[in-house]
């Protein structure tokens, strides 16, 4: 079981808010993916996992798709409004588990990464506020938890966790639309 909660801190870390909740107890609530957008609300997307029976974790060889959700905030924080997110005008079924710092580009674009259950990662685009995601792209085909990272004029590194657990890097020069040939950066 878990949840998700929000903190502030006025002065740099050195005092914490009482915490927020964002996704109260429940299904173990998991893999945020977090973000402002350009009008200053506030994103947390996660999935809800169910997979525990008397608190040991079931792993099945078939996983079964959950559900995407995205929580809103409007008012930095003090209350948050979730429902499930919406990916290409569908319920985001079977989409796998967002991860990581949503980027927000200058036009107000928000990218999300994600990753899959057959393996792989990819990433998703809102121009409304975060309400809605379109254009699902695959950044490769073997890796799952991916950091974005805007280098400008169109340029995108992800940055994946890989097999065994090695740290790989794609690249996108047509802002996030196509990916490179991702190529190993550590070790195992």
């Amino acid at each position: 079981r878990g949840r998700l909660v929000f903190l502030t801190s006025p002065d740099g870390g050195e005092s914490w808010s009482h915490s927020t909740v964002i996704s109260g107890d429940g299904s173990d609530n998991r893999n945020p993916a977090f973000g402002v957008s350009g009008k200053g609300t506030l994103l947390a997307s996660f999935i809800k996992n169910d997979s525990y029976v008397d608190g040991t974790l079931q792993r099945s060889k078939d996983p079964q798709p959950r559900p995407m959700y995205i929580s809103r905030s409007c008012d930095n924080g003090e209350t948050w409004h979730t429902s499930l997110a919406s990916v290409n005008g569908q319920d985001s079924f079977g989409i796998g588990s967002p991860f990581g710092k949503m980027l927000t580009l200058e036009d107000g674009t928000i990218l999300m990464s994600y990753y899959n259950n057959d393996g792989s990662a990819s990433m998703i685009r809102s121009s409304d506020d975060g309400c809605t995601w379109v254009n699902p792209v695959r950044i490769t085909s073997e890796g799952n938890e991916t950091s974005l990272c805007d280098l400008g004029d169109g340029h995108f590194i992800a940055v994946i966790r890989g097999p065994r657990s090695a740290t790989w890097q794609s690249d996108s020069f047509d802002n996030g639309y196509t990916w490179g040939k991702t190529r190993r950066i550590t070790d195992d």
